[in-house]
């Protein structure tokens, strides 16, 4: 296809985009040889079937020089990104999640000066994460999950933030979520992370969803968690992490769920977790709490889930327990006595 049809097609395709439709800039993919499973590797959600198009970005330039979204999410594509990528200079928003994109993440991102969204999720892509990124200042929503990246890095002015399923080792760098005021979701999940937790990310105290499970995590949670009042799942299982629980956490009006299981917590169950009206889920088995289970617990009338097993917990099950709507509840391996329920 020369280049003047090319420009007919593309023009004439995005004329019958509506308002609010974005292009798939095909140019993701790097010439020649690259695949698609279909037409949409070519373009978003363009009317028009062009098939078997690899050509230059240059033949196109002119007519997506002011694209602000693009997005290719959802389909069959493949091949490595296109370093050609860097050349939509206005683009706000790229999302090319559930592909089969591999290769590395090209340092040429670290152009988009606009950007805002990157969602490159659920591909095969390898390698460390460009630190030409992290000078993205617009920057605010990262996900990078469900992929082979390494090594990481901070960034400022985050507000999402997601690697969950990578092959991230290492420690979280220091000042992570300091200069991010606006912090909602942090999900380091499923990684290989090790060493102390970032104390300051939680500092803009807006965090509404922290997973950093299945990790080497060790050493104290964040003292700044006591009062994210925002907070409503928290997952921190399957770590080392250490340190005293007992006033780790505060008030937390919309907590939904917290998993605090397979650490080596010390402290006691505290009293205060009674006026988290809507927790469902309170997990805290195989650590090393001791001390009586606080009746305030009875006053949780949407707990589902209640697990303290595996601990050194010691006295009478308080008999408030008894009002609870429980599906599960599990108190073994522990020092309890006088069972009362």
């Amino acid at each position: 296809m020369d280049r003047d049809l090319m420009h007919s097609e593309l023009t004439g395709a995005r004329s019958e985009l509506k308002p609010g439709e974005s292009w798939c800039a095909w140019s993701l993919l790097p010439w020649p040889g690259a695949s698609s499973g279909s037409a949409a590797a070519e373009l978003l959600e363009v009317k028009s079937e062009l098939q078997n198009v690899y050509t230059r970005l240059e033949a196109m330039a002119d007519v997506q020089h002011d694209m602000s979204r693009g997005s290719c999410d959802n389909n069959q594509l493949s091949g490595e990104l296109s370093v050609n990528i860097s050349m939509l200079s206005n683009l706000e928003d790229l999302v090319v999640s559930n592909n089969n994109f591999t290769g590395s993440i090209p340092s040429k991102i670290g152009n988009l000066k606009k950007l805002k969204r990157l969602d490159l999720s659920r591909n095969h892509l390898i390698g460390p994460i460009p630190t030409s990124l992290w000078n993205l200042k617009n920057l605010i929503h990262v996900y990078l999950f469900n992929n082979n990246l390494v090594n990481i890095s901070s960034l400022s002015n985050l507000e999402k933030f997601s690697v969950i399923s990578n092959n991230f080792t290492g420690q979280i760098p220091r000042d992570f979520g300091k200069n991010s005021p606006n912090l909602s979701i942090v999900v380091f999940t499923n990684n290989s992370f090790f060493g102390e937790f970032p104390q300051g990310l939680c500092s803009g105290f807006n965090l509404e969803y922290l997973s950093v499970n299945n990790n080497s995590f060790t050493g104290p949670l964040p003292e700044c968690l006591r009062n994210c009042t925002k907070l409503k799942r928290v997952r921190f299982d399957g770590n080392r992490f250490t340190g005293n629980i007992t006033n780790a956490f505060g008030v937390h009006p919309h907590l939904d769920s917290i998993f605090l299981n397979n650490n080596q917590f010390i402290g006691h169950v505290s009293s205060m977790w009674g006026q988290c009206q809507n927790l469902t889920t309170l997990q805290m088995g195989h650590n090393k709490i001791a001390g009586k289970i606080p009746s305030e617990l009875g006053n949780l009338m949407k707990l589902q889930v209640l697990n303290l097993e595996s601990n050194k917990l010691n006295g009478p099950i308080p008999n408030q327990l008894v009002n609870l709507k429980l599906l599960y509840l599990n108190l073994s391996n522990n020092h309890l006595t006088k069972k009362s329920l």
